[in-house]
Order: C-alpha cells, then sequence, then structure tokens
C-alpha cells in the first residue's frame, strides 16, 4: 500500500501504535539479565581442601520419640562453600558448649578449616567469645606454639587427600 499511496504521519501512527500495544511490547522485549554481585572470595578457592571455608548454620529442633520420651535435639551444618561438600551434625541444646563440642567434632573429623563463616547467632557470637577468651588466658609462650602450629596448617596432607576423595565420591 506504501507504494502507491503516501499516508502522511503513517510512520508515528505506527510507532504511537507499537508503543500503546501490550502485544507488541511482548513481542519486541529481550531477556532480562538479572542483577548479581561478584562471588565472595571464600567461594571461588577451587585449589584448597574440602572445608577451607566454612559456613555454619543450626536448624531445628528436631522431634525424637524414644518410647515414650520426646527428644528435641537441634541439627548444626557444616557448609564447604567452595565445593559445597556438608557435613552434618546434632547438637543437644542451642546454647555455646553444644556449639563448642560440634565445632571440636567436626575439626577432628574433617581437618581445621582457614575460615568459619557464620551468621551472628547468639551461640556463635558465645562461642567465639570463648574461643578468643581461651587464647588470651593462655601463656604467651604456648599463644606462639598454637599460631605457628595453625600457620602451618596442622594436618597430615595424607587426611588432606583422603577428604578431598571422600568429598568428591559422596
Amino acid at each position: 500500500m506504501r507504494w502507491k499511496y503516501w499516508i502522511i504521519g503513517g510512520r508515528g501512527a505506527i510507532r504511537k501504535h507499537q508503543y500503546a500495544c501490550v502485544e507488541c511490547q511482548r513481542w519486541r522485549a529481550g531477556a532480562t539479565v538479572p542483577k548479581m554481585a561478584d562471588l565472595p572470595p571464600a567461594r571461588l578457592r577451587l585449589l584448597k581442601p574440602p572445608f577451607w571455608s566454612t559456613g555454619v548454620d543450626c536448624f531445628g529442633p528436631l522431634m525424637i520419640k524414644l518410647g515414650r520420651r520426646v527428644e528435641m535435639p537441634w541439627g548444626i551444618l557444616f557448609k564447604c562453600l567452595s565445593t559445597r561438600c556438608v557435613h552434618l551434625d546434632l547438637l543437644e541444646s542451642l546454647d555455646t558448649e553444644a556449639f563448642l563440642v560440634a565445632l571440636r567434632r567436626f575439626i577432628s573429623r574433617r581437618g581445621k578449616p582457614y575460615e568459619i563463616l557464620a551468621d551472628r547467632g547468639t551461640n556463635f557470637k558465645a562461642g567465639e567469645a570463648r574461643l578468643e577468651e581461651a587464647f588470651q588466658a593462655m601463656e604467651p609462650s604456648l599463644q606462639d606454639q598454637l599460631m605457628d602450629h595453625l600457620d602451618r596448617g596442622g594436618r597430615d596432607s595424607e587426611l588432606q587427600t583422603l577428604g578431598i576423595s571422600l568429598c568428591r565420591h559422596r
């Protein structure tokens, strides 16, 4: 039709229609790109052993029935931030002592993590304060020995490779 006739203001009328038409807008719309921040450095440590950077969180309570008695333990979740391995454990209660016992079990089983990230739960804050208090109560020479041990890694290399192979096969 445009070859035979010239429509005055035709291009503007079509643009106005396309702008107002919902169906036309859907056809012209492109895919949206979600806004995402960069991953934290703890998630990008790929060549480190499992649980090098560990996230901690508590969940529960869980209802467990033993005969007529009902117990309500809590669960604690240790998650490797780079390999996404998970270590689950039970807490008898949600206090500082139970958290420190679970942390000791985790470290004896999986090795010492380089960093532990947690929400600011009261048991985590109190556990951190308790460990800091115990460290300050040590003699300076013992503090230096402990820091040297922690700087060296404090674990056997065989256990590191065993931990990596166990993590990959699960």
